[in-house]
């Protein structure tokens, strides 16, 4: 595939990457609500996605708990303005705050989430151990780090368990624990879903 289709799917920009964001919001559905599942959220957490996109994800976790306070770090511009308009209605409501930023460098205070998740940010982040560093610190005791993946291609599905491994030693490294990859299978790829605790 071209690297500059390619691309948008990182950083979505212009014509192409409104584009890449209406297909992500369309076909992303079912991993989407997979990753949704495996969170222990409950009334009044606060929670933070890294890598909103096209804000699907934002969406179908106000479905599972309306009584949240998220909040949206996302590189890209056309990304923040495709999930504004899909979460209006929160933001309105003062439940949601998407800003722009990037995940090895958040702008947040320390011990400020209940839970941090991300999808499929973790290929195109600058460095794992940055991203684990500060995922710790913005997560308050017992806070609960999900991040997941899935390949786009079922061909070249290999290299990611072995991803999923690697931030899971980045992380473990960090003083998190219980940590764990959930797997399922689903269409192209399988999706892959670390979970781990901090301390």
């Amino acid at each position: 595939m071209n690297k500059s289709i390619t691309s948008q799917f990182g950083h979505p920009r212009g014509v192409l990457g409104s584009l890449a964001g209406m297909l992500m919001a369309k076909r992303n559905h079912e991993r989407t609500q997979f990753v949704i599942d495996q969170m222990a959220v409950t009334e009044g957490d606060t929670v933070l996605e890294v890598g909103f996109g096209p804000g699907l994800g934002i969406q179908k976790l106000f479905v599972r708990e309306p009584n949240l306070s998220i909040t949206g770090l996302e590189l890209s511009k056309v990304m923040l303005r495709q999930a504004s308009r899909r979460n209006r209605a929160q933001i309105i409501a003062g439940n949601l705050d998407l800003q722009i930023g990037d995940g090895c460098e958040m702008p947040f205070k320390d011990a400020t989430f209940d839970l941090v998740y991300s999808v499929n940010t973790l290929h195109h982040v600058a460095s794992l151990e940055k991203f684990a560093a500060e995922i710790n610190r913005i997560l308050r005791p017992n806070g609960m780090a999900v991040l997941a993946h899935q390949h786009p291609m079922k061909w070249v599905d290999a290299p990611v368990p072995g991803k999923m491994k690697k931030i899971k030693t980045v992380l473990e490294t960090q003083g998190f624990y219980n940590s764990e990859i959930i797997q399922k299978a689903m269409k192209p790829s399988p999706t892959y879903v670390l979970k781990a605790l901090n301390k």
